[in-house]
């Protein structure tokens, strides 16, 4: 996979999306690169980031608590979470005060990249 960058429209100099290159199938596909930031805007590597402990979650879910599901209005008062065997989350079911789900996220990876999000 090589790194590369794709032209946009020209505005000035016009601006450019920075790539990872890779082919998939018969096509040649570009990736647009992120960067992590901590607060200030500076980039952090991702290596160094530590994994997400239990007391994360609880700190989640005591931030998401009170909040409301657009769809429904009710509000959020718990989260599970399943993971997959190596580890990534699979899904994460939102639950309101009578703990019934109120939507849930399950998420596709693809070479342990998460690709898709679906909310149901």
């Amino acid at each position: 996979m090589s790194e590369d960058v794709i032209q946009l429209n020209a505005d000035g100099s016009g601006k450019k999306v920075r790539t990872l290159k890779r082919t998939v199938g018969p096509n040649e596909v570009h990736e647009e690169v992120h960067n992590v930031t901590d607060g200030s805007g500076n980039v952090v590597d991702p290596r160094n980031i530590r994994a997400l402990t239990t007391s994360d979650i609880v700190a989640v879910q005591d931030l998401l608590r009170g909040l409301t599901d657009p769809a429904t209005t009710k509000a959020i008062n718990e989260i599970d979470l399943t993971w997959n065997a190596d580890g990534t989350i699979a899904t994460i079911v939102f639950k309101d005060a009578a703990v019934a789900t109120l939507f849930t996220l399950t998420f596709t990876y693809t070479s342990g990249n998460v690709t898709k999000i679906l909310r149901s």
